[in-house]
C-alpha cells in the first residue's frame, strides 16, 4: 500500500456492520465473504484492508452492544486520537493519511502493548494482568511477552508445551522459547464460541472454555502455577515436591494431584470449584475450604457455600456438551452467548424459569433455541448478527 486515501473513504468502512463484524469476530458466525464484499467497491480494496486493519488493532473500552453507534464512534476517536488528530463532530475532517504510514503506526503500537504490558515477574502482576482488557477477536491467541502474537484459526486447538520452551498446534512447532534468566509469561487466549485444549510442560492436562484466558510463567516446571480468568477443567500430574496453584482475581486452588473444575469470569458474579477426584484447597476471601470429591465451592458477594453434587453438569462442556439441568433460563441464554459467540438480546424481559436437559455444542445455535422454545414459552428471531429473545 502507498497511496494516500481521504480518511471520510476509510471512515464509511469502519461504519459498515458487515465488514466491522467480520473484522471483530471473523465470518464463522456470519459466512463473510471478503473478496465479494471488495468486489462491490471496485479500486477501494485498500481502503476496506486499511479499515480492518484499524478495526482489529484499535482498543476501545467494552460495550455491550458492538452494533450501536457509540461503540464504533469511541473506536474512530481513538483512532484519531492514535494518529495524533483531532476529530470534529458533524463534519469529517480532511486528512490524508499514506495507508502505509498507518499501518506501521499500528504495528508499532501492537508491539509497544506485546513488550510493556505483557511483561511480568510476579504473582501480583500476573493477577493484574487478567483484569487488563484484551481484543478477544476470532482466533485463539498465544501471547508471550517477547513481542510475539501466534494466531490460530480453529475452533478446537491442541497447544502444547513442551520442556524447554517449545510450543506446539496439532504437532506442529509454533515458538521455541530461549531460555532467559528472566522470568517470562505467555498467554493462551480463547475467544467466544471457541475452546481449547492445552498440554502443560509437567504433563498436566488443560482444557480451557470459551471467553477464556490462562498465563503462565517460564519456570512453571520449578514453579506450578497457573493464572486464569475464565473456565478451565484441570486433569494434574502429582508431584508432591511441586504443589500446583490455580489463582484467579476471586480464589486460589491448592494441589497436589487431581481432577477439578474452575469457573470465574471477571464479568459472573459467582466464582466456583468442582472437585471430580483427589483433593484441592480453596481459599476464598479469608476462608480457606477443603473439598472432597463429588463437592462444587461457590464462592459470591463474601460468601463460600459447599455442596455435594453430581460433577457431570459443571465439566461436561470440555465433551462439547452443554448441561442445563436445574439451571435458569437467563443463565442458559448467557451462556449460549458466551458458547456461540453471538449477541442475544431480551434475556430480561423472560420469566426465569428453571429448564432441564442436554444440548450439543455441535448444533447451531438456531437448534438449540429452537429445542429450549419447546420446553418453555420462548420466541426468538434474527436481527442482522444478533439474536431477539422474547416470552
Amino acid at each position: 500500500m502507498n497511496k494516500s486515501y481521504n480518511f471520510e473513504d476509510i471512515e464509511k468502512f469502519i461504519f459498515d456492520d458487515e465488514l466491522f463484524l467480520y473484522a471483530k469476530y471473523g465470518s464463522r458466525s456470519s459466512n463473510f465473504d471478503l473478496n465479494a464484499y471488495k468486489a462491490k467497491y471496485p479500486g477501494e480494496s485498500e481502503k476496506i484492508d486499511l479499515a480492518i486493519s484499524f478495526i482489529r488493532n484499535t482498543a476501545i473500552d467494552p460495550d455491550k452492544n458492538i452494533f450501536i453507534r457509540s461503540y464504533k464512534d469511541n473506536l474512530l476517536q481513538n483512532i484519531y486520537e492514535q494518529v495524533g488528530k483531532k476529530r470534529k463532530r458533524h463534519r469529517f475532517i480532511p486528512v490524508y493519511w499514506s495507508a502505509a504510514c498507518i499501518l506501521a503506526i499500528l504495528s508499532l503500537s501492537a508491539l509497544w502493548f506485546l513488550s510493556q504490558e505483557h511483561t511480568v515477574s510476579t504473582s501480583e502482576d500476573c493477577l493484574a494482568l487478567l483484569t487488563d482488557s484484551i481484543d478477544m477477536n476470532s482466533n485463539i491467541q498465544i501471547i508471550i511477552d517477547k513481542q510475539q502474537s501466534i494466531h490460530v484459526d480453529k475452533n478446537m486447538a491442541n497447544i502444547s508445551i513442551e520442556k524447554g520452551g517449545v510450543i506446539m498446534v496439532d504437532d506442529v512447532q509454533v515458538a521455541n522459547l530461549k531460555e532467559s534468566e528472566k522470568i517470562t509469561n505467555s498467554q493462551i487466549v480463547v475467544p467466544y464460541g471457541k475452546r481449547s485444549h492445552m498440554t502443560l510442560p509437567d504433563g498436566s492436562a488443560l482444557w480451557i472454555n470459551s471467553g477464556s484466558r490462562v498465563i503462565y510463567q517460564s519456570d512453571f516446571e520449578e514453579k506450578r502455577h497457573l493464572y486464569v480468568d475464565g473456565e478451565i477443567y484441570l486433569d494434574v500430574r502429582r508431584d508432591t515436591s511441586h504443589p500446583f496453584i490455580v489463582k484467579t482475581n476471586r480464589i486460589e486452588v491448592k494441589v497436589l494431584g487431581t481432577k477439578f473444575n474452575v469457573s470465574d469470569y471477571h464479568n459472573d458474579a459467582q466464582s466456583s470449584v468442582t472437585l471430580v477426584k483427589g483433593s484441592v484447597e480453596v481459599v476464598a476471601g479469608k476462608n480457606s475450604t477443603k473439598l472432597s470429591p463429588n463437592q462444587r465451592l461457590a464462592y459470591e458477594s463474601g460468601l463460600v457455600d459447599v455442596k455435594n453434587v453430581d460433577v457431570t453438569p459443571y465439566i461436561c462442556w470440555k465433551d462439547d456438551i452443554i448441561n442445563f439441568n436445574d439451571m435458569k433460563l437467563h443463565d442458559i441464554l448467557r451462556t449460549l452467548s458466551r458458547y456461540y459467540n453471538i449477541p442475544i438480546e431480551g434475556i430480561e424481559s423472560l420469566d426465569n424459569e428453571v429448564c432441564y436437559g442436554n444440548m450439543d455444542l455441535n448444533m447451531s445455535i438456531d437448534e438449540v433455541l429452537e429445542s429450549i422454545s419447546h420446553t418453555v414459552e420462548l420466541s426468538y428471531r434474527r436481527e442482522g448478527n444478533k439474536i431477539i429473545v422474547l416470552p
